[in-house]
């Protein structure tokens, strides 16, 4: 009986290894597809795989960054730049010139770099507007001395 249950949990984990190799080739597959109708200018096929990809894998960069490419190839601009700021946000850098090219502004989100604001919000200290956020081209590591109220 124990040899039975050690050999049932030896293939239920093979098996899960397995479904997670399957599911990483899939992506990597169907990624490449939408690559390659892509580069046919077959716009409209590789947006399905995209899609495809992105119902597996709703945070996989290049997918969603692909994505966007197409929808703007197809003229869909909207839709295009909801995509490039959905890039962006997951860490495609290249994804900030296009939106400021096509789309005008990156989108309002909670968590906003501070080269994305106009304005950086201030607060003041004493006589002094300072910064609500570390901008990290004049930040030199240390803090000023504050007194904290008691």
């Amino acid at each position: 009986m124990f040899k039975t249950y050690i050999l049932l949990c030896f293939f239920c984990f093979n098996a899960s290894i397995t479904f997670g190799q399957n599911k990483e080739t899939s992506i990597d597959s169907l990624l490449q597809k939408g690559n390659t109708f892509y580069a046919e200018s077959n716009f409209k096929k590789a947006r399905e795989y995209y899609l495809n990809v992105l119902e597996k894998d709703s945070s996989n960069i290049d997918a969603t960054f692909n994505l966007a490419a197409c929808e703007l190839s197809l003229d869909h601009k909207t839709e295009a730049c909801i995509q490039f700021n959905n890039a962006y946000y997951l860490g495609a850098d290249d994804a900030r010139p296009i939106i400021k090219q096509y789309c005008g502004a990156i989108a309002y989100r909670n968590v906003m770099y501070s080269g994305d604001v106009d304005t950086v919000p201030t607060f003041q200290l004493e006589n002094e507007l300072l910064p609500l956020m570390l901008i990290p081209e004049n930040f030199d590591g240390r803090f000023p001395p504050m007194e904290l109220n008691p």
